[in-house]
């Protein structure tokens, strides 16, 4: 179902949600939902750089922490995103500067233990079967939903999760904290992002038909993580060329109408208060508000996502992996035995033959298999292998 010039922006974005023609995009704002903490904005996370570095000594002359908190004060007062961003350079260059493992220490500490209080939202958002970017630095969707993030330096694995029918993985616009070389934080790097080869996979998902939906973002300049992203997007598919939606409370519709009068972005309310998000969400799964139904297709997207990142990781056959389907042309499959590696080792060969197993056989088998190794033997590997063919060949696991 694709939507009509006639219909009004909240049907719209249903239609585009139906079809699978949309690409959620979510800001800071979730995190924010998910954890009741209002410390995880961007311009909060700059001023967490600017304690830390007061902290270790790590500031660039004597009146470095007035300087940035000045340029802050001015970007928040005058909505001047370009102080916002010279704060967070002059906080990165301080972090950076100071010794090998400042930034890391002060990302780690920030964003390692964080959890969700409430899982609410992003099983909302995993109801609507789409792709989800993110430009926060966290991974409390991953923790919550039991999924993979992917930093956009990885523009493979980022084509991977735009291209999949119901992602596992989730694709971290201006990095993860995990990796903190990834970080997209001050001027310099965010002069980068038109470029980046993240941004580049999201140019290449919103060329074809897709919408994107902005998702705790928030309002005015105030926020250059969604402005980024915009200028970006505007410069790269142009104003017309599909209409995209922000999601924000009643009482913002007015003035980002006044911010998006290009028409390129439109803005759709969700209710009056942050709360109304989830039912909001809710509401806009198809089929309504149900529970996540899980299948056999799950279960294959599982397997797909975890031999994907582990092929990545390792840098083995990740490009033959994102052109062919996983099966036996691309993946080895696990070497298995009936019988213990003592028992095969002293037999004949006429027996080591009967001793050998199938991996592809034996997941196409319905019942039970149980799998046993030592450490370090592949038995997670060969289980994941076993469970994308039973999902596929079996049509049970």
């Amino acid at each position: 179902m694709n939507p009509t010039p006639d219909d009004g922006p909240l049907e719209q974005l249903r239609s585009r949600i139906a079809s699978k023609t949309s690409i959620i995009v979510c800001g800071a704002g979730v995190s924010m939902l998910a954890t009741g903490r209002r410390d995880l904005s961007w311009i909060e996370v700059i001023k967490s750089g600017q304690r830390y570095a007061d902290q270790h000594g790590l500031g660039t002359g004597p009146r470095w922490s007035e300087q940035v908190t000045q340029l802050i004060e001015m970007g928040v007062e005058s909505d001047d995103m370009d102080s916002l961003l010279f704060a967070a350079e002059k906080v990165q260059k301080a972090l950076l500067g100071g010794n090998a493992n400042a930034f890391s220490h002060w990302v780690g500490a920030l964003f390692q233990d964080l959890k969700a209080s409430d899982k609410g939202v992003y099983e909302a958002l995993q109801a609507l079967r789409l792709p989800i970017l993110t430009t926060n630095y966290d991974t409390l969707i991953e923790s919550s939903l039991g999924w993979v993030p992917v930093a956009q330096t990885n523009p493979a694995l980022f084509q991977a999760i735009l291209s999949a029918n119901s992602p596992t993985m989730v694709g971290h616009l201006h990095g993860v904290w995990s990796e903190p070389q990834s970080l997209v934080l001050g001027s310099s790097d965010y002069a980068r992002v038109s470029s980046d080869s993240g941004t580049g996979a999201l140019h290449r998902a919103a060329g074809v038909n897709s919408s994107l939906i902005y998702i705790g973002f928030g309002s005015g300049l105030g926020d250059p993580n969604f402005d980024a992203v915009r200028r970006w997007s505007m410069a790269k598919i142009g104003p017309n060329f599909h209409t995209h939606y922000r999601l924000c409370r009643d009482s913002e519709v007015k003035a980002l109408r006044e911010l998006h009068s290009d028409g390129s972005v439109v803005p759709v309310a969700y209710g009056s208060d942050f709360g109304d998000l989830v039912p909001f969400l809710q509401g806009l799964a198809p089929g309504g508000a149900k529970d996540i139904e899980v299948s056999l297709t799950t279960a294959s997207e599982v397997a797909y996502s975890t031999l994907l990142t582990r092929a990545h990781e390792d840098s083995v056959l990740l490009a033959s992996l994102l052109a062919n389907p996983l099966g036996d042309r691309v993946l080895m499959p696990p070497v298995m035995m009936r019988v213990p590696q003592q028992v095969y080792s002293s037999a004949d060969p006429a027996a080591r033959a009967e001793h050998r197993c199938d991996a592809a056989v034996e997941s196409s088998q319905l019942g039970t298999t149980i799998l046993v190794g030592g450490e370090l033997s592949g038995v997670s590997s060969a289980l994941t292998f076993m469970l994308l063919g039973g999902s596929h060949r079996a049509g049970s696991v």
